[in-house]
């Protein structure tokens, strides 16, 4: 079958950065149109490190506001000010939020290499206290196309939100990144 690796840098997020984030208490989590924020929210609030305040809440917020889920169609200005609106309505000290900025699809059909689909994300916090970005951390994957079938959205999305959950507990508990914490790359074979 297929299997994907999963590419999350912090290496780059300074310590005013951490620190910022380590005084968050409580995360609301945006709410993505395919669900799949659903599992971030469950891995965040398994570490234990914040409230979290799942999607379904913000979605709530949201329509409550009368303001639109859709980043893709918000300027800077409009998001920075519907995050500070969503935290006023849930009470959360920020807004963690993923953006995908690049898919890409290679066949290598002359090659020996697997073919497989490169998706590039940022992941970016938000905090009411700044209100503004604290930190934006790239993830990557990519799935390697076997001969079976690749791995669902579910799992996919399942997985690189652990790994993520993950990075933003450590980031909170002021962990300073070792060397396989900052390029991680989980690599997971589907059933």
């Amino acid at each position: 079958g297929g299997s994907m690796e999963i590419s999350i840098d912090v290496s780059k997020v300074t310590s005013d950065q951490r620190a910022l984030v380590r005084n968050l208490k409580s995360l609301a989590v945006w709410p993505e149109t395919r669900g799949t924020s659903v599992s971030l929210a469950e891995a965040l609030s398994e570490g234990g490190q914040f409230a979290v305040i799942s999607p379904s809440r913000v979605a709530s917020a949201l329509k409550m506001l009368n303001l639109s889920d859709d980043l893709k169609l918000m300027t800077t200005t409009e998001a920075r000010d519907t995050f500070s609106k969503v935290c006023g309505v849930t009470n959360a000290d920020a807004v963690v939020f993923t953006k995908m900025t690049t898919t890409n699809t290679t066949m290598n059909t002359w090659s020996l290499e697997r073919a497989n689909i490169t998706m590039e994300y940022l992941t970016s916090i938000y905090a009411r206290s700044t209100n503004s970005t604290i930190v934006t951390i790239p993830v990557t994957l990519k799935v390697l196309v076997g001969e079976k079938r690749p791995p669902s959205d579910e799992e996919i999305s399942n997985l690189a939100n652990a790994e993520l959950a993950k990075k933003i507990i450590a980031l909170a508990a002021d962990q300073p990144p070792t060397e396989n914490q900052t390029a991680s790359s989980l690599q997971e074979g589907t059933k």
